[in-house]
């Protein structure tokens, strides 16, 4: 825990000069924004894959994390026979998702195009798998 405050200072340890701006019936004193430090630039949260025709949610618990119509898959399909055994997996890298098609018969899509590579996935982005309509999250 000692090394994620290494950045942190107390109040009385940081001084922000003010900067004077004229122009005002007044003076007003502006501090420039300090924005937190965020080395890493991920999510933190829980991915999930929502499955649109049938409002199933689903944990993305591993990765990579397969999803098909195949018993012996992380997130089994049921009902779309369009759908291959092993259609598409979540891979997570760094707290980044990517989503890569497993050379599925009729095609994994992400903003309307057929992905020939991994496609990184962010919260709230949809995709298609065949004809079937999900939606990434991370809550």
């Amino acid at each position: 825990m000692e090394k994620n405050l290494n950045e942190w200072r107390y109040r009385a340890e940081v001084e922000i000069p003010p900067r004077k701006q004229s122009g005002f019936q007044e003076e007003i004193l502006i501090r420039e924004e300090i924005l937190p430090l965020n080395k890493k630039n991920h999510w933190t949260g829980k991915a999930y894959v929502i499955r649109m025709r049938t409002d199933e949610k689903m944990e993305v618990k591993k990765s990579p994390f397969i999803i098909g119509k195949s018993a012996d898959v992380d997130y089994t399909i049921q009902g779309n026979p369009a759908i291959s055994r092993r259609h598409a997996y979540i891979a997570e890298e760094n707290g980044i998702y990517f989503l890569k098609d497993l050379n599925s018969l009729n095609h994994t899509f992400v903003d309307g195009k057929s992905i020939q590579s991994q496609e990184k996935l962010e919260d709230g982005k949809f995709f298609y798998l065949a004809d079937e309509k999900f939606q990434f999250r991370i809550d």
